[in-house]
């Protein structure tokens, strides 16, 4: 996806000017770095997703919508040049079906690890 498609789609997701871009640096970025196998962003289940950490009045939709969709993490890897191993940089947990996606949460987790990248690599 490339910039001026990150920052269509985020503005169409309702984010300001300011964020949605950001969220379309961050995007680009992380496709070029993913298409050279540098960083991933993992989706894996929530294993300890509990509707009781949402608000009274959203408890009973959350759990339909978890039992539904599923519940869901987003973890963020980056490949380490010397040994070739994925690291874990971040990850936010608690979503629930595709929720996730241009949350907002994607995009920071993503900034960690082209970071991460950055400084165990150098300018990537």
């Amino acid at each position: 996806m490339n910039r001026k498609q990150a920052y269509k789609a985020a503005r169409a997701e309702g984010w300001p000017a300011a964020q949605a871009w950001r969220m379309a640096l961050v995007r680009e970025r992380w496709s070029a770095a993913e298409a050279r196998g540098l960083v991933r962003l993992d989706v894996e289940p929530d294993e300890t997703f509990d509707p009781d950490d949402y608000d009274p009045e959203c408890r009973q939709q959350a759990a339909a919508m978890a039992e539904r969709e599923g519940a869901w993490g987003i973890v963020a890897k980056a490949r380490c040049g010397c040994c070739g191993e994925w690291h874990t940089v971040d990850s936010v947990w608690g979503f629930v079906g595709k929720s996730w996606s241009w949350s907002g949460y994607d995009a920071d987790v993503m900034a960690s690890a082209l970071s991460w990248l950055e400084e165990h690599h150098g300018s990537e």
